[in-house]
């Protein structure tokens, strides 16, 4: 399994943060010796672009989308890290998953960022 963790600066809550370093620390402790981790800092690694999907979602929730994460070149989540059995699950092909231009669309609607059809 492949994940690619594109975070904006880190992981920043209430109480406390998480420097990419560190997210790469803990999550690549979730994996198995045959998997993958790549971690992107946006704020540091400036050639990186958003995709299509990234960059829609960008568009209505702006720097809430991050982290990022794909699993197999496939986008997993917006905003949030699965947790570990979580992304093991998804590794394995045992939870589906798959964030689409629909997925994005209806959360803006349901946040009022876009008119109802």
């Amino acid at each position: 399994m492949k994940v690619r963790i594109v975070l904006n600066g880190g992981i920043r809550s209430c109480c406390s943060s998480y420097p990419p370093d560190l997210v790469r620390e803990i999550v690549s402790g979730w994996l198995g010796d045959g998997d993958e981790l790549e971690v992107i800092d946006r704020q540091q690694e400036k050639e990186w672009r958003p995709d299509a999907l990234v960059s829609l979602a960008e568009r209505y929730f702006q720097d809430a989308v991050y982290p990022a994460v794909y699993v197999d070149e496939k986008l997993a989540t917006l905003g949030d890290i699965p947790d570990r059995e979580s992304l093991l699950k998804l590794g394995s092909g045992q939870l589906a998953f798959g964030v689409t231009e629909k997925d994005i669309l209806e959360a803006a609607r349901r946040h009022g960022l876009l008119e109802k059809e």
